[in-house]
């Protein structure tokens, strides 16, 4: 790279050897005067790579986060555990698990040296690509002078703002406002819009970004009228994508804008607004179709199927919250006259859908959607009706296509189960594709179903329905990855909705090398449903080589069976998963956010060759657990005292008995009474 001119700020020695007054000064209090290094990097790069590589940088996701450890020194001698009581839980464990994600978290001094000290004493900020103007001299020229670099508008300050629309020369223009991205003012926003015909990106949205459950929605500093003015006076011929989120049902009226073809449109994602009919956004190009919590334009189904029909690369549709046409629910549905039914949609790739049984059915039977290749997000609420059977059937059909359609060898390795009895919802989720080849294959399946305490005898087919559609991708997938989530327990009058049913139906599963469970109800009648199973010698599957549990406090006790009885000591969550573990021998246990003693994780980390604990509070134990190991025999007895009357005085809850080459359990109540406790030696 020989021959490449320096700029004179990189160029060493370009500086008079002889010190100044003020380096004289600075070296007196302390400082002392580094002579100037070359940079490698410009020597190296010519000035057109460097220009190249600096137009990516706006594109870098604005959600990237630079961790800044604590030095020792500014760490405090005294640590204290105190919790703000005012601080949300949920909100301090995220922020735990961003710290646990972030660059050097396993070198952190402030997280060797106290539990969490890297959330208390370390902070993280968003990383700023304008930083590079910093640098020096030659990149700060070198950025001046890349149009691409100044096309995405920084929302900085209003000066920042014209120097953009300046240097960006007449290229077009990505205008985003969301939550990392707030701009100064209304002035600098409406004076990107004023540039509106350059425009190909307009994006404001202040909604929640993805994976930041505690972000709050927030609504835009200035009203979305100011947003859609100025479409009343000027074109947007350039305009691909187009983003809008609004919260009080705003409407949506583009009969007086000034463009009405818009020829280079492909994304268009609108939430809580109320589209008035006709909408020139709807247009041919469109290859992502998202409306979200709002009215649509069109009032009838035939309207719907006509709009579809004129989206022949459409990629995406999304009704996430927005009704479906009425009609679709009444007990006369009539066939939709005047369209090539099914309506093709070739180039379908993914489908969300909200509604009742009866709409989502019918809806399905009359869209055209390529099998094995679409990925389907079903949330079914209610409306089951014995007389939609031939609908039900259409839909079962369509899906239980899916696997024979999908490539050669592509196959779901991830199952999820989420069962919430409380609020009567279940979840079903196939995910993490495994596909070699080239072809597109639907890469995700999640059926939901909820329904109302009045659906309770009707929830059996409900759920029936949502199993007899996967059913054919257990039978063809090898699922290697199950995660099991419960909260409560059915207390309807439908007694088949028990747990029982639910975990028998994984029984199928004969690949299943990780499990995770992620409440306190998931793992205990997990647990208990293979303990069971084990006794019965009827393994549904070979022992997973990995457990993961999650958010569960190791002390407690679950629920036995569906009628709520009481549980025992014998239903300590502790107590099952040190069955569990002699029993199968996992080789590796993952704790996260976990309540456990250190005696608890002392015993665990014996019993398995790799435990990894993420965020673990330690605490006390309710009762204290002890294991007798008996060389003789290879046996093991786990005794579980709880604290009773005058100090030092315990009583002896349970005793498990679990030898290495069998296992089986002490059924008396009590063994022994008022036992001392024994000594910590």
């Amino acid at each position: 790279m020989a021959g490449i001119d320096l700029p004179a700020s990189s160029d060493p020695g370009e500086e008079s050897a002889a010190p100044s007054f003020l380096q004289t000064k600075l070296e007196q209090h302390g400082f002392k005067a580094v002579p100037r290094r070359p940079c490698w990097i410009n020597r190296l790069l010519p000035a057109e790579l460097i220009m190249e590589i600096f137009a990516y940088l706006p594109t870098v996701d604005d959600c990237l986060s630079m961790r800044v450890h604590a030095k020792p020194w500014d760490i405090p001698i005294h640590h204290t555990d105190y919790v703000d009581e005012d601080e949300d839980e949920e909100e301090n464990e995220i922020k735990i698990l961003v710290a646990q994600d972030d660059c050097g978290y396993g070198e952190c001094i402030a997280e060797a040296l106290f539990p969490d000290g890297c959330t208390k004493y370390c902070s993280s900020g968003h990383w700023n690509y304008m930083d590079v103007l910093r640098v020096c001299r030659f990149w700060h020229s070198s950025a001046e002078s890349s149009p691409h670099f100044w096309a995405h508008i920084p929302s900085h300050s209003l000066g920042m703002v014209q120097r953009s629309l300046k240097l960006s020369g007449a290229l077009p223009l990505f205008a985003v406002a969301d939550y990392d991205r707030q701009w100064p003012s209304e002035l600098a926003f409406t004076t990107v819009l004023e540039h509106l015909p350059r425009i190909c990106v307009l994006d404001v949205t202040y909604a929640t970004r993805p994976g930041r459950s505690n972000v709050r929605r927030r609504r835009a500093r200035w009203h979305v009228g100011e947003v859609l003015k100025p479409f009343r006076s000027l074109p947007a011929p350039r305009l691909r994508v187009l983003r809008l989120l609004h919260w009080s049902d705003k409407t949506l009226d583009t009969e007086y804008w000034v463009e009405k073809s818009f020829p280079s449109l492909e994304v268009l994602e609108l939430r809580g607004f109320e589209i008035a009919s006709p909408c020139a956004l709807f247009v041919p190009t469109l290859t992502e179709l998202i409306l979200s919590d709002c009215i649509a334009p069109w009032t009838s189904t035939d309207q719907l199927l006509r709009c579809l029909s004129r989206m022949p690369r459409l990629r995406q549709f999304n009704m996430q919250g927005t009704p479906l046409p009425l009609d679709l629910d009444h007990d006369n549905f009539p066939s939709p006259a005047g369209h090539t039914v099914p309506v093709p949609l070739a180039h379908l790739r993914h489908l969300w859908l909200d509604g009742s049984f009866r709409c989502i059915n019918r809806l399905l039977s009359i869209l055209g959607i390529p099998a094995g290749k679409t990925s389907l997000y079903l949330s079914f609420e209610g409306g089951y009706r014995h007389e939609d059977h031939a609908d039900r059937q259409k839909t079962h059909d369509l899906i239980s296509s899916f696997p024979a359609a999908m490539p050669s060898g592509a196959y779901f390795s991830s199952i999820d189960l989420d069962l919430d009895f409380e609020t009567r919802f279940v979840d079903l989720t196939l995910s993490d594709l495994v596909n070699s080849s080239d072809s597109p294959c639907v890469d995700k399946i999640q059926l939901t179903i909820e329904w109302n305490e009045n659906e309770d005898t009707r929830a059996r087919k409900m759920i029936r329905f949502l199993l007899g559609m996967t059913e054919p991708f257990l039978a063809s997938s090898r699922q290697t990855r199950l995660s099991y989530s419960q909260s409560g327990f059915y207390t309807g009058v439908n007694r088949w909705l028990g747990p029982e049913k639910y975990i028998s139906w994984l029984e199928g599963l004969t690949d299943v090398s990780a499990v995770r469970l992620s409440n306190k109800e998931g793992a205990g009648t997990f647990l208990e449903w293979m303990m069971n199973k084990w006794r019965q010698g009827a393994l549904p599957f070979t022992a997973p080589k990995r457990l993961s549990l999650c958010n569960v406090d190791l002390r407690e006790k679950f629920y036995a069976t569906m009628q709520h009885a009481q549980p025992g000591p014998d239903h300590i969550l502790y107590v099952r998963l040190w069955l569990y573990l002699h029993h199968y021998k996992p080789g590796s246990l993952s704790l996260m956010s976990v309540l456990a003693s250190p005696r608890m994780l002392a015993e665990l980390k014996r019993l398995v060759h790799s435990l990894d604990t993420y965020n673990i509070r330690r605490v006390q134990e309710r009762e204290r657990f002890e294991v007798y190991r008996d060389h003789s025999n290879s046996s093991e007895l786990l005794f579980i005292w709880e604290a009773e009357g005058a100090k030092g005085q315990r009583h002896l809850l349970r005793r498990v008995d679990a030898p290495r080459t069998r296992m089986f359990w002490e059924r008396e109540k009590t063994v022994t009474k008022d036992v001392e406790e024994p000594s910590e030696t």
